[in-house]
């Protein structure tokens, strides 16, 4: 079976060619499964990014109504249980009248990073159990491209699909702050945006690195979306438990939005907690697809 045992790093013409000639054709066959996926993905991209510098554009026109009205939309939001404000990402308060607080609020709390989340979930889980499922992962493993070439090919695909939405993400927002008025640091959004396109990769990469180590689409979404499920709600709910307070910091959610990029700007750590998180749930759905066998 063609790419089908353990290990198996080339097809047929790739081993009889010498190194630099066998590794020219092997980066047209990377580059060209990574456009592939780009290409099958195209009509999905297009709808996120759209979508999301639309829906922030628009979000962001709101802001001066909703600055002129900060006296009513305050007494609501105290009005509102603490539980319920948790769940969408505001246990700790927020201030609606500061450009931070209302686009935290209306944006990153909750809508963005789950947009994003989605869409990194569905790349991820389909990029190589997807081509399992529709019988042509083993036409593509027949190229001259070995397995972790392959790989990373579909994890710099699910990449570039999350950074264009979040570049439109902050397009949208900035051009809507412009034309308002909105007292708005691009470096804090900047910052914002790069926080929730990390988070959503670190569960795309679980979702493929799910789907690499079994073959099954669904069960790479199902899992995937049920951790992001459980990291989520861990940090909307935890500093309300007097019990768990100061354990925010165990869930990917507070590393992505929790901290407060958009007050507080841009933070290495958090960046490098779930880039690192990332790297070892890469690494072990790379390990899993090198030495499992195809089709099983």
């Amino acid at each position: 079976m063609p790419g089908g045992g353990p290990g198996s790093g080339r097809a047929g013409v790739g081993r009889s060619l010498h190194g630099p000639i066998r590794g020219d054709i092997a980066m047209h066959s990377t580059m060209a499964v990574f456009a592939q996926t780009l290409r099958f993905a195209r009509n999905g991209m297009l709808g996120y990014a759209v979508g999301l510098a639309a829906t922030a554009y628009v979000t962001v026109l709101f802001f001066p109504a909703v600055e002129a009205g900060m006296a009513d939309f305050e007494r609501l939001l105290q009005s509102l249980p603490p539980e319920l404000m948790g769940l969408f990402g505001m246990a700790g308060g927020i201030d609606l009248g500061t450009p931070a607080g209302y686009l935290f609020a209306n944006l990153f709390a909750f809508f963005v990073p789950w947009v994003l989340i989605l869409q990194a979930v569905y790349l991820g889980a389909h990029a190589v159990a997807g081509e399992e499922e529709r019988h042509t992962l083993e036409q593509v493993m027949a190229q001259p491209i070995s397995r972790v070439d392959f790989f990373l090919a579909k994890l710099g695909a699910v990449k570039f699909a999350l950074a264009a939405s979040a570049v439109s993400l902050f397009l949208g927002t900035w051009i809507g702050a412009v034309q308002v008025g909105m007292d708005l640091d691009p470096g804090k959004l900047a910052a914002a945006c790069l926080s929730v396109w990390t988070l959503a990769l670190l569960f795309g990469t679980v979702a493929l690195a799910i789907g690499s180590a079994f073959g099954r689409p669904g069960l790479a979404v199902g899992l995937s979306t049920g951790l992001a499920g459980i990291s989520y709600l861990w940090n909307a709910l935890v500093p309300l438990a007097e019990r768990l307070e100061g354990l925010a910091d165990l869930s990917p959610f507070y590393h992505g939005v929790g901290y407060g990029p958009l007050e507080h700007g841009f933070r290495a750590a958090p960046l490098l907690i779930l880039l690192g998180l990332g790297l070892l749930v890469a690494a072990y759905g790379l390990a899993r697809f090198v030495q499992r066998d195809l089709g099983t």
